[in-house]
């Protein structure tokens, strides 16, 4: 991403490197500014009632937490989900709405503002842009604008007269604009999704299959680090590794943190497979990978 400043915005130039669109795997049971309140029963008597707030912002979820002790509402957090009982639901209900109406996402002239430039983007990404950042309740708004630019492949295939050397095409340009105060979480989210994008042609896993692959590569790195030639750990982290790398970002990570280890397993591979590999190196990043998935698992 490239940030070109202007008097009155911050312009980032934001690039896809794939042009296929693709979908985050969120699923929207929470509490928005454009849906309902959702909730789900906590069991057959129906006498509690869960919120799944899990697409909330922390300080957006601190905020509730806030409000329903000094209200007194009885209530419990499991995770980012929200437990009260049944009688409590109109009080909750005013409460979530009171956290909503606090985070305007209505954008005014007075708000200083950063820009980022996502023409190259397909429109169902931008679509998708938007969709993420109401949830996480970020002021924005997309625009469109026409602009008039020399169509350079003609120029360089044909000798143009004058008047033809000024004709111009018309484009559309795509900006997407928020305050800057929300500038890190579009950053953050946009480096998600083009992260995201890369992955169409990558093996996808269910939860349970992700949780099963990241346990068998922790044991065998916890294997490795204690011996380097430990005949198993160096097998199982070969096949582990080697799978680990061609699957798209789960569910609960971010593309940017899964990449990251994707990366680890890619470098521990090599290592493995390397006649002159350092022992102590590559027991350090078994030890690294062993201790990063220690807290995902």
């Amino acid at each position: 991403m490239t940030i070109d400043n202007t008097s009155t915005t911050n312009e980032n130039t934001v690039t896809q490197d794939n042009d296929t669109s693709t979908q985050n795997d969120v699923n929207m049971n929470n509490v928005n500014t454009t849906t309902e309140n959702t909730k789900t029963e906590k069991n057959s008597t129906q006498e509690w009632l869960a919120y799944e707030l899990h697409t909330w912002a922390l300080e957006n979820r601190v905020m509730l937490r806030q409000l329903l002790t000094v209200d007194n509402v009885s209530h419990a957090w499991q995770g980012t989900t929200l437990t009260v009982h049944h009688s409590l639901e109109e009080k909750v209900d005013a409460l979530i709405s009171e956290v909503q109406s606090s985070y305007s996402l209505d954008i005014t002239s007075d708000d200083d503002l950063t820009s980022y430039d996502i023409s190259e983007w397909t429109h169902e990404m931008r679509a998708e842009l938007s969709e993420q950042l109401t949830r996480l309740m970020v002021a924005h708004t997309l625009q469109t604008e026409q602009t008039t630019g020399r169509d350079a492949d003609r120029d360089a295939d044909t000798e143009q007269t004058t008047d033809q050397a000024q004709e111009s095409t018309q484009m559309l340009t795509h900006e997407l604009i928020v305050r800057e105060s929300d500038e890190e979480k579009a950053d953050l989210l946009i480096e998600d999704m083009l992260t995201r994008a890369q992955e169409v042609n990558m093996v996808e896993l269910d939860g349970l299959a992700v949780n099963s692959l990241l346990s068998s590569l922790f044991v065998a790195c916890d294997r490795l680090k204690r011996n380097c030639h430990d005949v198993t750990g160096v097998s199982e982290a070969t096949r582990h590794t080697q799978q680990l790398v061609q699957v798209k970002t789960p569910f609960g990570f971010s593309a940017v943190q899964w990449h990251e280890l994707q990366e680890k397993a890619r470098t521990l591979l090599n290592l493995i497979g390397s006649e002159d590999a350092d022992p102590e190196e590559l027991q350090g990043l078994a030890q690294l990978i062993r201790d990063s998935l220690q807290t995902v698992i």
